[in-house]
């Protein structure tokens, strides 16, 4: 597997997957997380790309057409391109006859899976299941991939990040109003809503969020009729 880019996604399968050696192919100079990764990162440049049945395309829509216009044409026969850009659907992207193509999702944020490194899960959405087998051998048992659709994670990471940053801008209103310290603005930012999110997954809520819970739960039920 070549991954192509350096940005966080790139960062989080070349760190976090299986093989103890990963080859990427980025522009500029090195970046920090592959000199702090223990992990041995090789440059790879735009002559060896015959070299590689699996490409990960880790960049964004227009990084992925300019890479297939530019080196589609040099790609070896039956080279499969892995496409996780969330907005950019596969049947949107023209690839070379001998090329083949993949829709590769991940459903949620690839920073905060590089720092918390559970539930990291792609969605592959292809009409081969080797693609699907390939990619999970190569990402190993950090990671867990699926088949389905691209639209199904475009609509739930869109209404992750919508819900989330409607529930920030409240948050922050609200304790403005109240006259609370930046300083404990930004403590309570940077830890309540994880911290929550991270009980309330794990059913572990303390006794304050638990009560709130069962109230809005009476709530809706109560609206039901």
């Amino acid at each position: 597997m070549l991954v192509v880019g350096s940005g966080r996604l790139a960062k989080l399968v070349a760190v976090k997957s299986e093989p103890s050696s990963v080859s990427v192919m980025y522009r500029g100079g090195e970046k920090s997380w592959m000199r702090e990764t223990k992990k041995q990162i090789s440059r790879v440049d735009e002559l060896e790309l015959p070299r590689y049945p699996y490409i990960f395309l880790a960049l964004p829509p227009a990084g992925v057409e300019d890479f297939i216009y530019w080196n589609g044409p040099y790609l070896a026969e039956g080279t499969v391109v892995y496409i996780p850009a969330t907005s950019l659907y596969t049947e949107q992207v023209e690839v070379p006859a001998h090329v083949r193509k993949a829709a590769a999702k991940f459903a949620g944020h690839a920073e905060e899976a590089a720092a918390c490194g559970k539930e990291n899960v792609f969605v592959v959405n292809s009409s081969r299941s080797s693609e699907r087998k390939y990619l999970q051998s190569w990402l190993g048992s950090a990671f867990t991939v699926i088949e389905g659709s691209e639209q199904e994670v475009e609509t739930a990471n869109k209404a992750a990040v919508e819900e989330t940053m409607r529930m920030i801008v409240n948050l922050e209103k609200r304790l403005q109003e109240q006259h609370v310290s930046k300083t404990v603005q930004e403590a309570v930012l940077r830890q309540i809503p994880a911290g929550v999110i991270r009980a309330h997954m794990n059913g572990t809520h303390g006794e304050f969020a638990a009560a709130i819970l069962e109230q809005m739960e009476r709530g809706d039920r109560h609206e039901d009729g």
